[in-house]
């Protein structure tokens, strides 16, 4: 094994070892990628269902915050879709079951208190859409996605290095140290103006993107030196 070669039989069950053999015999996907891909999508499922015990009052949880580097043509995107794709899954049956369950609200909550007791219904609770991947969304509506979804969440964003650099063009400067402190599962508390307010005890979230190799110098500008 190469220096720079990832530690495969150190890291996966056989089961996993050989789908990564396999997609880069066939499909060309570079094993290290696959394998960052996978334990991107791996962390997403467990989310805050596991957390580790480091100390006795220190645990953490398995949050990974991911970004393949590469040229142009390197195969980045590929294994990272691949991975996430059963995630994805699951939220389009989420999504399909969520969608019934809103209409059903919606007709209900234009009935009068009369037709709803006529019609033996109760107060209309407003469906929840819970889903594992978000792919394009604001801090704020991000911090919404948590509350629903208790369990955490995963960003991706395949074009990385332009979320990067746009994180904090309207807001300040300040989506950089949120996104460092749901890294660490930092509790949230937020008083909105005009809205509800937030109150996650233990945030997770994963994120994972790709750039390629040439584009990273703009990452060291500025601020970012």
């Amino acid at each position: 094994m190469d220096n720079n070669d990832f530690p495969l039989e150190l890291v996966f069950p056989n089961e996993l070892i050989r789908i990564v053999e396999d997609l880069n015999k066939h499909q060309g996907f570079p094993k290290e990628f696959t394998s960052c891909s996978m334990l991107y999508a791996i962390s997403v499922a467990i989310g805050n269902n596991f957390h580790i015990k480091v100390r006795e009052s220190w645990t953490m949880n398995c949050s990974i915050y991911l970004v393949l580097v590469g040229p142009a043509g390197s195969m980045k995107s590929a294994p990272l879709t691949f991975a996430i794709e059963p995630l994805s899954e699951k939220d389009d049956e989420s999504y399909r079951i969520w969608e019934v369950e809103k209409k059903i609200f919606d007709a209900n909550k234009k009935l009068t208190e009369k037709e709803r007791i006529e019609s033996a219904i109760l107060e209309p609770v407003e469906p929840i859409l819970k889903k594992f991947i978000v792919n394009d969304a604001t801090m704020e509506a991000l911090q919404d996605v948590l509350r629903n979804n208790p369990r955490g969440v995963g960003v991706y964003h395949d074009e990385w290095r332009d979320w990067y650099l746009n994180l904090d063009r309207f807001n300040n400067g300040t989506n950089k140290p949120k996104m460092l402190s749901l890294w660490s599962g930092t509790r949230i508390s937020i008083d909105r103006k005009g809205g509800l307010p937030i109150r996650i005890k233990n945030p997770f979230l994963s994120l994972a993107g790709t750039t390629q190799t040439d584009l990273l110098y703009e990452l060291y500008k500025g601020e970012n030196a």
